[in-house]
């Protein structure tokens, strides 16, 4: 059994990489065990986006992808970035991707449908990171179901911003996961993997933004590494508020 070979020849796939799930069933058809297998497919195009700034509202579809951002790039105040399931993002070198106070970036994939952050595969570079500033009554930037992978700094850096992190997975583990200062957050059924790097794969400074809230739920991190927690916030001190 261990030889076998099976196809799936029903299974579309998309420009880019692919992450497929493989799923063992049992007589009844209930799940045993699970894997995933990642897929590139390289049909020679890509869309380059050449940073700079986005305004208006941009949707970024699996189809069209992957997206090859080559220089820094931000989303506007009062402009959204869409991004559809199984698309692919690549980031150039020390590129980051930066939503501003009154932007708003959407990047919801699904369980069979996520979408990536990664770098041109085959390059040795690394690019910087995803960058959310907000203030009072900023917009909430979505991420659901997203794999990062190859940033060169903190995966995602929330100052001030309204965030939902949900199904995240991280593929690089020698930089800092989610940064999370003065904002408000719900972090849900995410995957911290053990860290390389002496750091704290979540980390935060200023609390909760006023009128904000911050939630952890079901996430799953590995081991710290030394003498850093799993989650940081720097600042409280009891017989004040922690957090």
């Amino acid at each position: 059994a261990w030889e076998g070979k099976w196809t799936a020849a029903s299974v579309d796939l998309e420009p880019g990489v692919n992450r497929i799930l493989v799923q063992a069933l049992d007589a009844a058809g209930l799940e045993i065990d699970r894997a995933t297998v990642d897929v590139w497919y390289d049909t020679g195009a890509t869309t380059t986006i050449a940073g700079g700034t986005l305004s208006g509202s941009n949707f970024w579809s699996a189809a069209n992808g992957p997206y090859n951002v080559t220089a820094s790039l931000t989303i506007a105040s009062g402009a959204t970035l869409v991004i559809e399931p199984d698309a692919n993002v690549y980031l150039g070198s020390g590129v980051n991707l930066t939503v501003a106070n009154g932007g708003r970036l959407l990047a919801e994939g699904n369980a069979t449908s996520p979408i990536r952050f990664t770098r041109i595969p085959g390059s040795t570079s690394t690019w910087g990171g995803i960058v959310i500033n907000g203030g009072a009554g900023s917009p909430e930037t979505r991420l659901r179901y997203v794999h990062i992978e190859f940033n060169g700094s903190t995966a995602i850096h929330s100052s001030g911003g309204t965030v939902l992190l949900d199904h995240l997975t991280f593929g690089t583990a020698d930089h800092q996961y989610v940064s999370l200062d003065d904002s408000s957050f719900v972090l849900s059924d995410c995957v911290f993997p053990t860290p390389t790097g002496g750091f704290e794969p979540v980390h935060g400074t200023g609390g909760i933004k006023s009128g904000g809230r911050g939630i952890f739920l079901r996430n799953f991190f590995g081991a710290p590494n030394g003498y850093n927690d799993v989650v940081d916030f720097t600042g409280g001190n009891r017989p004040g508020l922690i957090v």
